[in-house]
């Protein structure tokens, strides 16, 4: 009977994960330039912000959903200011691979903090958390056991998506040698293009 809602919550986390854009980006070049364990954890920064918006849609938390739903259009449009930053900063910074230190703690837990805030504003993620509002939302209330069910299978989902982008992402470079500086210099412009693209496509979608 569990298995239902594991499966139920699985498919949603999915749905949200799903679309490619600016914040995989994100942590798939990060993890292109800076390492697997960097990556991880900004994918788990992603995930956490994904699994607040999946806990208040399962849980019909009703005060919360009201208050995002309310703010919705000030916080796509934070989100995307932060994103086009990050964009920009994407194309104009030279990339100094040597400058962080991926084994340090207090690097590791700022970069999860940074994720989270992103994935937090993140247009898509808001956009897909009033997706799930209409199949979960205040309407159908689930007890205790199915619910924190729902949620685990909702996490699985989004975080197995960003591990599995950031293996291919790493594979990908396996195949094609990118460990020269240049590259990653092109490859952070390419992505902050196509940062800034996403956040603007989203943005315009979501105020249409």
């Amino acid at each position: 009977m569990l298995t239902s809602y594991f499966i139920k919550g699985w498919a949603f986390g999915l749905y949200l994960a799903l679309p490619f854009g600016a914040v995989s980006l994100i942590y798939i070049t990060k993890t292109l330039k800076f390492g697997k364990l960097l990556g991880i954890v900004s994918a788990l920064g992603v995930t956490t912000a994904e699994a607040i918006y999946g806990a208040i849609a399962i849980f019909g938390i009703s005060q919360i959903s009201d208050l995002i739903i309310s703010w919705k259009s000030y916080l796509k449009i934070c989100g995307a200011i932060l994103l086009l930053l990050i964009g920009l900063r994407s194309i104009f910074n030279k990339t100094k691979i040597d400058k962080i230190t991926i084994n340090n703690n207090s690097t590791l837990f700022k970069e999860y903090c940074s994720m989270l805030v992103i994935g937090i504003l993140n247009p898509m993620a808001i956009v897909g958390f009033i997706a799930l509002l209409s199949s979960f939302g205040i309407q159908e209330q689930f007890e205790l056991i199915p619910s924190i069910v729902m949620l685990i299978g909702f996490t699985t989902a989004s975080f197995s998506y960003c591990v599995f982008l950031i293996f291919l992402a790493l594979f990908l470079r396996s195949k094609f040698d990118f460990s020269d500086k240049e590259l990653f210099d092109v490859l952070s412009k390419i992505s902050g293009i196509v940062i800034i693209f996403f956040t603007l496509a989203i943005l315009a979608y979501s105020f249409s």
